[in-house]
């Protein structure tokens, strides 16, 4: 069941507003729910923890996770879908900055942000 969202600026809110407490299949096309029954089988089965699924929604880069939500005792209790929007993480990727360290505005080559300003 489809129990929770939060609105976003760049989704289809009505939509899924509408779909709440439905069964969360019908809350994807109908191309995807094979690929999402397999994600929810690995989560509950414990397969997996964490399912990533990049994919590029409204032209812009997007990563989607599902995590399985469990009680301490590993009992599985449902899943949670994260949908985020990556494109800035990528361009600063494509701009090398993680191979930086950017203190104040400035590049600093082979010397991390964390590591200069540990002594602060």
């Amino acid at each position: 069941e489809y129990v929770w969202y939060s609105p976003n600026s760049w989704r289809d809110d009505q939509r899924l507003q509408q779909r709440l407490s439905h069964n969360v299949l019908g809350c994807h096309p109908r191309r995807v729910v094979p690929m999402v029954k397999q994600v929810l089988k690995m989560l509950r089965t414990e397969e997996k923890d964490m399912v990533e699924s990049p994919q590029i929604m409204n032209g812009q880069r997007t990563l989607i996770r599902y995590y399985a939500i469990r009680k301490p005792n590993g009992h599985y209790l449902g899943a949670l879908q994260v949908t985020e929007n990556v494109e800035h993480i990528c361009q600063l990727c494509e701009q090398h900055v993680f191979e930086h360290g950017i203190v104040e505005g400035q590049v600093v080559d082979g010397v991390s942000s964390a590591s200069i300003n540990e002594n602060k």
